[in-house]
């Protein structure tokens, strides 16, 4: 059977900040919205022409085979 206990209640305290401590908080939050330098610059556009142009190949050939 299970066994049930009693804990004490923990109160309720509230604590104050510091105006230094909100002032790096808000620091971090301006460094965090900074960019992310990966290194990474490969050219994006070159395979989304090649999927458009797969796609648009795929479309004709299916096309073909219902309008004949």
């Amino acid at each position: 059977m299970l066994e049930t206990e009693k804990i004490a209640k923990l109160e309720n305290v509230k604590t104050e900040t510091k105006k230094e401590e909100t002032a790096s908080k808000k620091e971090i939050k301006v460094e965090s919205k900074k960019a992310v330098t990966t290194g990474d610059n490969t050219n994006s556009i070159v395979p989304i022409v090649l999927l458009g142009i797969s796609l648009l190949g795929i479309y004709m050939i299916v096309m073909k085979k219902y309008v004949c």
